[in-house]
């Protein structure tokens, strides 16, 4: 059973916000995303001829050569007992159904909500910040 996982986010907003003299601003991001998941199952059909050479996992030595219509192939290979999650369709064609989950989410818009009040004269100011030189003695 195979799995995939990808995740990939990326958001940006480029803004310029104009700020009044004696004023402050709070600039707000808002994403509205959705989400989606599912379950699914898609159906595999294939038929033609195929020539193969098989070889062995370990030390990829020769083992046959196989030539010939891939519907019977599989036929042959069903018969030796081996469990197989395809089937014989219409006598020539090999089908398998496949099914899996996805879930994903996605921004739909996204948009800058600015607020700005005056600073009154009581507000009050930035800190002043003052150089520390120590004493060298």
């Amino acid at each position: 059973q195979d799995s995939t996982i990808e995740t990939v986010m990326t958001w940006s907003a480029d803004s310029n916000i104009r700020v009044a003299p004696h004023s402050r601003a709070n600039a707000e991001l808002v994403i509205t995303e959705e989400e989606y998941s599912a379950d699914f199952q898609v159906e595999v059909r294939f038929s033609g001829r195929i020539s193969a050479a098989i070889c062995r996992r370990d030390n990829h030595a020769y083992v046959k050569f196989i030539d010939g219509d891939i519907a019977r192939i599989f036929q042959e290979g069903m018969k030796t007992g081996s469990s197989s999650q395809f089937e014989i369709f219409e006598n020539s064609t090999v089908r398998t159904i496949m099914s899996g989950k996805c879930a994903f989410r996605f921004g739909v818009e996204q948009h800058v909500t600015v607020e700005q009040d005056r600073l009154t004269s009581s507000a009050e100011q930035p800190p002043r910040y003052h150089a520390i030189i120590p004493n060298s003695h």
